[in-house]
């Protein structure tokens, strides 16, 4: 199957129209440790209540590959706009056995599957930790994470990730949803670790006045490969869209990134802007960008914009002058960037959490 889709393809010979994968979802779910709110209902169903599927940023064949796959349904009722906090720890298991049946373990594909439904003036905050019981295990990881949202009428849903996965990983990072009349929909994700990461988002920003903030880092080493897709889908009036993104890349690791805002006929007086601000640490790193904006509307404002480049020479040689070898230098600079991101997040127990896996540059152990 191919995911992650550009809306309106470009040339063939970038290799960036779209990516091809083997997956077959399993029945294994990942192990959820979570912390329930007051006021938040839990139930199981269809990912969509009128059976229609939803767009998600990895595509319709994927989300079909999930279509038959229990989804966890978490409701808040109208009106109610405190301060809620679900905390997830999505926790998928590995083969830890030596000599294991690795080549088994890797077609199961664990799937974690949610959907968020907020009535009218409502607010949620759902924290996700995404990891694995060992991170030190030589098993190999395929699984997915799979988040759809329906924002109410000036409803507020922030969600949260931070994944600290192992270099033998292959994991999809579905998303996907609407927002109604002044709902906004909130997303911060931090990717401190894993092998073959796939993320996606399709914000449907259906009402007017609705908005959508996706503010992304990640620190990637080793061999890690990371293939993005995000979508600020404007149809309503005066929507708002902003992706930030700021990442670092070390050693032999490679990245596709793809941002598109498409403002539809009808959605006047809306604005969109996406900024990508990547650090590039080894000469073997391979970084491709695709800002794209798709326009069927006149009255409207967009833009977008790449920052990439190399440690600063003079800086690098400043702080080698005090005393800070290459690898303390490097990761001061990726902490930077990382900790631009994390101090979006108002919730301490996840800021410690990402001090601890940052650590000194190396993954805590367990």
């Amino acid at each position: 199957m191919k995911i992650n889709r550009l809306p309106a393809p470009t040339w063939r010979w970038m290799k960036v129209n779209g990516t091809e994968i083997q997956y077959t979802a399993g029945s294994k779910t990942g192990s959820c440790e979570e912390r329930l709110p007051d006021g938040v209902t839990k139930a199981t169903g269809s990912s969509s209540g009128d059976g229609a599927m939803v767009k998600t940023g990895l595509g319709e064949e994927f989300a079909g590959a999930l279509s038959d796959i229990e989804t966890t349904v978490y409701s808040v009722k109208p009106g109610d706009n405190s301060a809620k906090k679900l905390y997830q720890n999505i926790i998928f298991e590995t083969d830890s056995t030596p000599g294991g049946d690795s080549s088994a373990q890797s077609t199961d594909g664990f799937v974690n599957k949610n959907e968020f439904v907020l009535g009218d003036d409502s607010e949620l905050t759902v924290i996700q930790f995404i990891s694995t019981r060992d991170n030190a295990n030589a098993g190999i990881l395929k699984a997915a994470v799979s988040n759809t949202y329906d924002i109410g009428v000036n409803s507020r849903l922030t969600l949260v990730q931070i994944q600290d996965l192992p270099e033998d990983s292959e994991f999809y990072n579905d998303c996907g949803g609407k927002c109604a009349d002044g709902g906004h929909f909130r997303r911060i994700q931090i990717v401190l670790g894993g092998g073959k990461t796939f993320m996606g988002d399709f914000c449907g920003l259906r009402g007017d006045r609705s908005s959508y903030t996706c503010d992304i880092a990640y620190y990637l080493q080793g061999e890690h490969q990371l293939d993005m897709n995000y979508i600020a889908d404007h149809t309503g009036k005066r929507s708002e869209s902003d992706i930030n993104i700021s990442g670092v890349m070390s050693e032999n690791t490679s990245k596709i990134f793809r941002g598109t805002i498409d403002f539809h006929k009808g959605c006047s007086q809306s604005r969109g802007s996406e900024m990508e601000d990547v650090l590039l640490m080894d000469e073997g790193v391979v970084n491709r960008t695709v800002p794209l904006i798709l326009c069927d509307e006149e009255d409207v404002e967009g833009s977008h914009g790449a920052s990439i480049g190399r440690p600063d020479d003079n800086l690098v040689f400043y702080l080698a002058s005090r005393s800070l070898d290459r690898d303390a230098i490097y990761h001061m600079m990726a902490r930077a960037k990382i900790d631009r991101v994390a101090g979006l997040i108002d919730d301490k127990e996840t800021l410690d959490r990402i001090d601890e896996i940052m650590g000194d540059g190396k993954k805590a152990d367990d």
